[in-house]
């Protein structure tokens, strides 16, 4: 049975209707939750079936509409001054009106709650609706449940230390633009965050030191300024990303292996079916800059749309795809797959051995790396940068079946390549 929604976009007022039979009210704070951040507003709610989702243009006409990622196919109309999204099930998407990306409206439509949440443990710590001051709440020992309300919101950071099987749930609000942070760990196992809308700013957003099994599921990311990073996962292994949506001002995704007085290796990281949107600073998906350690391996993205990397008034080595090598660490075993970039500023990809500084020690090596079924959709024309450097060359780096803005592209001869002292091979 298909709804109805009506979401007024300057107001974040909702109203609409249940079905051929009935009408129904849909409310702010019961049904659905709406807010504004510093880089667009968010409405997140519920979906049980296929719901008609209308948007007003802030009471200005319509001359233009952009839905993404494109990948979701999601059917509209424009009526009376009005958005109509058609069909909507379950999804993550940003909607722009009229050529300006600075005021999105982003629509979190969730599924029905995972039963699971309904058998939570006795001593699980619940917030109900409204707003909860939490400040910076430190997490330690063993077993560990938070569950947020639909309507939920807490402000602050959640802060694990030392912590084993911490879980955070629900479909609620963690804003930690007053903290800098949501969630950070250091030196915990068994982390799983699935659900929440995150809220930052000018700090990482979601971060992992020396962590081992964290599992981020259904993950809503805004935040804004500089070192705004979406995730980050610092000599932290056995990790898998799956569902998420990450608009932010920095890195979406950071792998690294040392900072701030932590270190380590990092492997076994999965990171799929999500969606990505990086600003003016950083890189969509980065494995760098500081990567001193033994290895960094078997790192896995595939099934990503990144629907926007844009780029500062400078000029720098910002890229969709990138690898900021400037430790000792071997980096290899990295795929990229059924990647689609929609639109991209600076650099489509970015693969470099830098020398030695303030980040780390050099001397590290890039190989096996591989790019498959990647396609840059739209957007202006951007190279693709692999340089070897001083510690040797980058080995092993293939493209399959790699299109470029409506072309395949068959050969390392191509003028979008620049590559230096490395071996690169592109396959059909």
């Amino acid at each position: 049975m298909k709804r109805t929604l009506l979401l007024a976009a300057v107001s974040l007022l909702l109203c609409g209707t249940l079905g051929a039979r009935g009408v129904k009210t849909l409310r702010e704070g019961t049904d659905f939750r709406a807010d504004t951040t510093e880089v667009g507003d968010f409405i997140r709610l519920t979906l049980d079936g296929p719901t008609d989702i209308v948007l007003d243009a802030r009471g200005g006409a319509i001359r233009g509409v952009d839905i993404r990622p494109v990948s979701r196919n999601i059917a509209c109309r424009v009526e009376e001054g009005r958005l109509r999204l058609l069909g909507v099930t379950p999804c993550k998407i940003a909607v722009t009106f009229n050529d300006d990306p600075s005021r999105p409206v982003y629509l979190f439509a969730d599924p029905p709650a995972p039963k699971e949440w309904r058998r939570l443990p006795a001593d699980a710590v619940r917030f109900g609706p409204g707003v909860h001051e939490i400040g910076t709440r430190v997490v330690t020992g063993r077993d560990r449940t938070f569950f947020l309300e639909e309507g939920a919101v807490l402000r602050g950071c959640i802060y694990g230390k030392g912590a084993t099987n911490v879980r955070i749930l629900g479909y609620g609000v963690i804003d930690g633009r007053g903290t800098k942070r949501g969630t950070r760990f250091e030196r915990c196992e068994g982390v799983e965050i699935d659900g929440p809308v995150v809220l930052s700013r000018n700090g990482w957003s979601n971060s992992f030191f020396e962590c081992r099994g964290v599992t981020l599921r259904n993950l809503k990311v805004l935040s804004s300024q500089v070192f705004s990073d979406g995730i980050d996962l610092l000599a932290t292994s056995d990790v898998l990303v799956d569902d998420i949506f990450i608009r932010n001002e920095d890195d979406c995704i950071s792998i690294k292996t040392r900072k701030f007085g932590f270190s380590g290796n990092a492997e076994n990281i999965v990171v799929r079916n999500s969606t990505f949107w990086s600003g003016r600073q950083g890189n969509a998906l980065e494995i760098g800059w500081e990567l001193d350690a033994e290895w960094v391996r078997r790192i896995r993205f595939e099934n990503i749309d990144i629907i926007r990397k844009g780029t500062a008034d400078h000029l720098f080595k910002r890229a969709a795809l990138s690898i900021h090598h400037i430790g000792n660490a071997a980096v290899s075993d990295v795929l990229y797959r059924d990647i689609r970039i929609e639109s991209v500023e600076e650099n489509l990809v970015w693969i470099e051995l830098i020398p030695a500084g303030k980040w780390g020690s050099g001397g590290g090596s890039v190989e096996n790396v591989r790019f498959e079924q990647v396609s840059y959709l739209r957007g202006r024309e951007v190279p693709v940068v692999i340089r070897g450097g001083g510690s040797g060359a980058i080995r092993d780096v293939v493209f399959r079946e790699f299109r470029y803005l409506g072309r395949p592209v068959s050969s390392a001869d191509d003028p979008l390549f620049r590559i230096e002292n490395a071996q690169v091979t592109v396959e059909p």
